[in-house]
């Protein structure tokens, strides 16, 4: 459809086929970006410590300040957007992925298990949609989803309804400061190297500190 495709046909080129000197080892495909959100060079793997201690803060402090700064909607997007670096850091993404049929969304820490139901909802109507059903012959329901559906209630406990209850700048504020435990800062946008790196590097907290 272009002139400049045209004269390469000439010269004997075919769609689909790679350039330059032919090689079984020729790339045909774009190479694939990766998105970075740590601090270390290409091919650094951030080194997540097995146990921290979460920062201290004036927590009724950093609760008005959030209130007053930032729009409900803003708040809410930060709130999801942290839930799902926690359950990405945490490894309940790899168990998930592992064995999502046999995942208990109870078993997620109360600071991102929102997250975990809703993405294991979102699942489980994909595969109920999908799934050849096989019917209770007295109840008349599939058993698998009669499993799957108590998980989800079981995950809805009074712990839950607790997080729930809480204003939502209450519910930010504890993300961000337990992401900051493991060195990560969602207003910077990356993992830092340790907490030295963090502390040094990182204006604060809050997003009008950066």
């Amino acid at each position: 459809s272009s002139i400049g495709l045209s004269m390469m046909k000439k010269m004997g080129f075919q769609e689909g086929q790679s350039l330059g000197n032919k090689s079984s080892e020729a790339i045909r495909e774009p190479i694939k970006v990766e998105n970075k959100i740590d601090r270390l060079g290409i091919g650094g793997k951030v080194k997540h410590p097995k146990n921290f201690v979460p920062v201290q803060a004036n927590s009724e402090q950093y609760r008005d300040r959030i209130k007053s700064r930032l729009s409900e909607s803003k708040v809410s997007y930060l709130i999801k957007k942290l839930q799902k670096v926690c359950f990405q850091y945490s490894g309940d993404d790899e168990k998930y992925l592992d064995n999502n049929e046999n995942f208990d969304p109870g078993d997620v820490n109360i600071l991102w298990r929102e997250f975990a139901i809703e993405i294991l909802e979102a699942d489980l109507k994909r595969r109920n949609n999908k799934r050849t059903l096989v019917f209770d012959t007295e109840n008349n329901e599939n058993p698998q989803q009669i499993k799957e559906q108590r998980r989800l209630e079981n995950a809805n406990n009074e712990e839950l309804k607790d997080w729930k209850s809480l204003d939502n700048s209450e519910k930010l504020e504890k993300l961000l400061i337990y992401c900051r435990g493991f060195n990560y800062c969602v207003f910077c946008g990356c993992f830092y190297n340790d907490e030295d790196d963090l502390q040094s590097n990182c204006p604060g907290v809050l997003e009008e500190e950066h």
